[in-house]
């Protein structure tokens, strides 16, 4: 508790924590299925005195860890009577990376495992006493979890079996009487409606109606058994999959050596040990499985490392049993040898993890976005495809009461309970946004000419959204939509973009937090796609030195960035110099395996300096991507198609590319 405490987040980052700082702040309403139970515990807290502060909230996540590590200790103690080896699986959760860095910033994930553990807790209860009040404390958990987040699903099989094993004891009065208490965290969600009819500034779906509220609890946004909200073709599929199980081995090998140890005592656990072995299967492996998202960039890895903890609860639990068992088979019982021997497993992770998951000095998101609204003028309106800057704007107009002049569209919510809420809490946005569209040829005659206009992140699709008469140029942090007539001269762009990131990294010193955890890393890698985008700009205004210096610097800020290489990479292909180009798409792949512009890349300027043999392989790999939409498609084709008859003519189809 008082390490997490130490380490917790004094601010925001990247993620749902801006949305649930302010929803807790102002309480409000957070997307599907609306997390009632939590949001009003936080609301609950931010309402005590002295609390309401964003350090206040992110603390409540060390509190749930910490009670979730006292759980493991009396679940691996229940199963092994070893007081040493319950210690070291409580250790081994709590200084687990991602559990530890969870437990330190407002997020639904550590609350979750918190009643995961009180679950199993009181099944282990269950089956040892046979005493039915562990029964109905289950089925209440249960409930919560239920109403908290529906991936509790995977837990109701070994609710399930922990009735089987104990139907003697059970009747039909008896289970009738559980039900109640499985329903009881419902209430909980008559908090949404109340919520939502003060029109709060975090109010996710605008529920007025008994048909809201349902569509918000089956999470109908996204989905009801949707696990992501993307779609994932071939050669992505089940990347999700293989990540979960190479994250494990090069995170805590270490502590799955014992884990898996413990495999091999099924027989002599047998009900305990089983129930344990359920969870583990269906949210790890299964639940992976099933999520089936793409593994790119580091977006996605922090989008599926926060649902690690959910099935690293059971392996610590396993380590703890395994441990026992080696040292029962070693003949060791000497207990404070035991404390030894467990002492550098503990403090291996401690160590190792310290420096990458302290967010106390990490103020990076909010000061970038500070640094951003500093940047616009009054009654600006700034157009977002993300959360990377809408949830942290949210977190500083609504707890630090800055900047709320501007006005941030969230172009990915458009909808017209959305649509409501934009023009309820910026009157200024009538007319621009209809039918859940914004008019972007509208903003353009009226919001650029006005120099209000404003777009963060950059993406090159903003570019052809506002018409002929208006051009998306980089203004600093973000981009600003100006009018092609009023446009400055490109050395002037120039000038002023050098001074703006000078001043940038004077007041955000991004480079001390280089090797920290992935949520820390996708601010970077955020911010190093706008600097890319940049060099797109100056690149497509044949500013091609200008381009590959952004293209470094991009490279440079993020360690996850790979496109900004490739970019680069392109710089010198074009240039002639194949081998400097091949090393770095070399670079780049290291980055993002699955990156199909590497591959494109490695095969062209291999096929330049006549290594038809690498451009073959790596041509396969980019056909893996099924790119029918290249004007190169039908020509790769044949060049695979030659090379695989032996008739290929050494260079010439390549150097006709």
């Amino acid at each position: 508790m008082a390490l997490y405490t130490i380490t917790a987040s004094r601010s925001v980052t990247l993620g749902d924590t801006g949305e649930f700082l302010t929803a807790g702040a102002v309480g409000g309403v957070v997307h599907d299925p609306g997390y009632p139970l939590y949001t009003l515990f936080l609301h609950f807290v931010y309402n005590i005195p002295f609390l309401n502060s964003a350090f206040a909230l992110n603390w409540t996540s060390a509190l749930f860890g910490a009670i979730t590590l006292v759980l493991v200790y009396k679940i691996t103690y229940a199963l092994t009577k070893n007081r040493a080896v319950s210690i070291f699986s409580s250790f081994a959760f709590g200084t687990y990376e991602f559990f530890w860095f969870y437990s330190q910033v407002v997020q639904v994930h550590i609350f979750h495992v918190f009643l995961l553990s009180f679950l199993y807790y009181f099944l282990v209860k269950l089956l040892i006493t046979k005493n039915l009040k562990f029964l109905y404390l289950a089925g209440l958990t249960l409930g919560l979890g239920a109403v908290h987040s529906q991936t509790i699903i995977f837990a109701i099989p070994s609710f399930l079996l922990t009735l089987f094993y104990i139907r003697k004891s059970l009747s039909l009065k008896k289970l009738l009487t559980l039900t109640p208490f499985g329903f009881v965290g419902l209430l909980s969600y008559l908090y949404i409606p109340l919520a939502s009819a003060r029109e709060p500034l975090m109010n996710w779906g605008g529920v007025n109606t008994f048909q809201d509220l349902l569509f918000i609890m089956f999470r109908g946004h996204y989905g009801t058994f949707n696990l992501t909200a993307y779609s994932v073709d071939a050669p992505y599929s089940y990347s999700s999959f293989f990540f979960y199980f190479t994250s494990l081995i090069k995170t805590n090998w270490y502590i799955l050596i014992p884990a898996v140890f413990s495999l091999l005592i099924l027989k002599k656990h047998e009900k305990k040990y089983y129930l344990f072995i359920t969870g583990f299967l269906l949210m790890g492996p299964f639940y992976y499985y099933l999520m089936d998202q793409r593994a790119l960039t580091v977006t996605h890895l922090a989008l599926m490392d926060q649902y690690i903890p959910y099935s690293f609860l059971f392996i610590s639990i396993f380590a703890g049993v395994g441990a026992q068992q080696i040292f029962l088979k070693l003949k060791i019982t000497n207990k404070s040898f035991l404390y030894l021997l467990l002492f550098p497993l503990v403090l291996y992770p401690l160590v190792t993890n310290f420096q990458k998951v302290r967010l106390d000095n990490n103020y990076l998101l909010e000061n970038t976005t500070r640094f951003i609204f500093s940047e616009l003028p009054r009654n600006s309106v700034i157009l977002t495809g993300g959360d990377g800057l809408y949830f942290p704007g949210m977190y500083l107009q609504s707890i630090h009461k800055l900047r709320l002049d501007i006005a941030m569209v969230q172009l990915g919510q458009l909808s017209p309970w959305y649509e409501y809420q934009l023009q309820y809490h910026h009157p200024q946005l009538n007319g621009f946004v209809s039918n859940s569209k914004f008019d972007f040829k509208k903003a353009c005659n009226e919001l650029a000419a006005s120099n209000l206009l404003y777009v963060y992140p950059w993406f090159v699709e903003f570019n052809d959204l506002f018409g002929d008469k208006c051009e998306v140029i980089p203004y600093g942090m973000v981009a600003k939509v100006v009018l092609k007539e009023k446009r400055p001269q490109l050395e002037q762009i120039k000038k002023f973009n050098d001074q703006e990131f000078n001043k940038f990294t004077k007041t955000v010193d991004y480079k001390q937090f280089l090797n920290s955890s992935t949520r820390t890393r996708q601010a970077f890698f955020d911010l190093a796609e706008h600097v890319n985008t940049r060099g797109l700009y100056y690149q497509k205004k044949g500013k091609n030195e200008w381009a590959r210096q952004e293209y470094r610097l991009s490279a440079n800020i993020s360690q996850d960035e790979s496109y900004a290489l490739s970019n680069e990479a392109a710089f010198y292909f074009y240039n002639g110099d194949y081998k400097r180009s091949i090393n770095l798409m070399k670079q780049a792949a290291k980055r993002a395996q699955l990156n199909p512009r590497v591959f494109y890349g490695l095969a062209f300027a291999y096929g330049k300096i006549g290594e038809e043999d690498k451009a073959y392989d790596n041509f396969i790999k980019y056909l893996e991507f099924e790119p029918v939409n290249d004007p190169q498609y039908k020509l790769i084709l044949q060049f695979v198609k030659d090379y695989e008859a032996k008739k290929l003519q050494p260079k010439s189809t390549l150097t006709n590319f």
